[in-house]
């Protein structure tokens, strides 16, 4: 993964903000322990280079591989279901997931963490052709919840439950996906078979499954002979064919674009670093200010379940997750903005802050300026304040829940 500017806007001039302050703090560091430092940094830098450069090497053989998957024959496709909390990584998982471009959060020790935590049984089915993985599913039991969390001891579904397909921990990206090259004309039969195995785990009762974050074209392949579906807050995403953060600022009204600057001006006395999250942030103090945040949306008759704290430490120590980190002059961390990288199109996973104004808007410019240097074709700006990311440039694609009988 690619790191982006080590202070955000540094060099640019194009915000003013407050990444002198960490340049001067970096440059004031003098002496044998700063030299110590320096050589333990550039050592840390190689390996984690090398560890990079490994699985980019891993995800194009994986690329390479799957990319002459061509026709499934689906009459020799077995499903194997897996239960991430006691069942071992399955084979060809990594390599499937690199191929298909999948998110941090479709590592198989996040779904544990996810699975764990979770209020009800979560379930991975992996359909495969002559053993090689060709199509997965992530689904949750949902259904009445009779304990805080999922049971320890087996799957034992909940009465009634309705698999629920979703990926734990993004509700910004359906919880199915296939390996490159697998025909189109195979697909609906592939996500049958996994749905077929998927409605046995949940018992007899279970009335169909409830497919989440369908896209207008995805509706075609959920299977089932009846099936309902209806509209979701919009998935909203946002371009970035800009050379630099000039150009998406052009982009806007000339309104927006003095309210960014003067934003940017008042948050000189905060220090705003952009980087792999592991190397900026702890779990604990993010977790903090993620649930100061939901905090603001509890109530109603189905609350959330809040993000639980190992699921957000094992998050924010993945090496393809980046943060927006701010911070006050007692190192105190004020607001984070977490983004699950990708290599075209990354998604801003979760947003929280103690109450300073002008952050949340900041952390877009932020975002979008680390996208372009980094060369992405742009950023995935999740559900939800439709309007506002509407009016920062992003376009809106319907998504849809389907609730296919079998």
């Amino acid at each position: 993964m690619g790191e982006g500017p080590a202070r955000g806007g540094e060099g640019r001039g194009v915000l003013t903000g407050s990444s002198a302050t960490g340049a001067a703090k970096s440059a004031s560091a003098t002496g044998p322990s700063a030299e110590s430092a320096s050589a333990e940094s550039a050592s840390a830098e190689s390996a984690s280079a090398e560890s990079a450069s490994a699985e980019r090497a891993s995800a194009e053989r994986a690329s390479a591989e799957s990319a002459s998957v061509g026709r499934v024959s689906v009459g020799s496709v077995s499903v194997e279901v897996v239960d991430p909390r006691h069942d071992p990584e399955p084979d060809g998982w990594r390599d499937l997931a690199a191929s298909a471009r999948r998110r941090a959060v479709w590592s198989y020790d996040l779904l544990r963490t996810a699975a764990w935590t979770s209020r009800h049984p979560v379930l991975l089915a992996i359909a495969r052709e002559a053993g090689r993985p060709v199509a997965a599913v992530s689904a949750v039991l949902a259904g009445p919840r009779l304990r805080s969390y999922a049971p320890s001891a087996s799957v034992r579904a909940p009465r009634l439950a309705l698999p629920t397909v979703a990926v734990p921990g993004s509700s910004a990206e359906r919880g199915w996906f296939f390996a490159p090259g697998v025909d189109a004309a195979d697909q609906r039969a592939l996500l049958a078979r996994c749905a077929r195995r998927l409605r046995r785990a949940a018992g007899a009762a279970a009335p169909g499954v409830l497919w989440l974050r369908a896209e207008a074209d995805d509706r075609a392949h959920v299977p089932g002979v009846v099936r309902v579906s209806r509209p979701l807050n919009p998935l909203a995403q946002l371009a970035t064919p800009w050379s630099d953060l000039d150009g998406w600022l052009a982009s806007l009204s000339k309104s927006r674009r003095v309210d960014l600057r003067r934003q940017r001006r008042a948050l000189s006395f905060l220090d705003c670093r952009v980087g792999p999250a592991r190397d900026l942030v702890e779990g604990r103090e993010v977790a903090e200010l993620l649930w100061r945040n939901e905090a603001k949306y509890e109530g109603g008759h189905l609350p959330s379940t809040p993000l639980a704290l190992p699921y957000v430490e094992a998050l924010t120590a993945h090496p393809d997750v980046v943060a927006v980190a701010y911070r006050d002059a007692a190192e105190h961390l004020v607001g984070i903005a977490l983004l699950l990288d990708h290599p075209t199109w990354p998604l801003y996973w979760r947003w929280g802050a103690e109450p300073v104004r002008h952050l949340y808007f900041d952390s877009y410019a932020r975002l979008l300026e680390w996208a372009i240097t980094n060369g992405k074709r742009g950023v995935i700006l999740g559900k939800g304040k439709s309007d506002l990311k509407a009016a920062l440039g992003a376009e809106l694609v319907p998504s849809y829940a389907v609730a296919a009988g079998p």
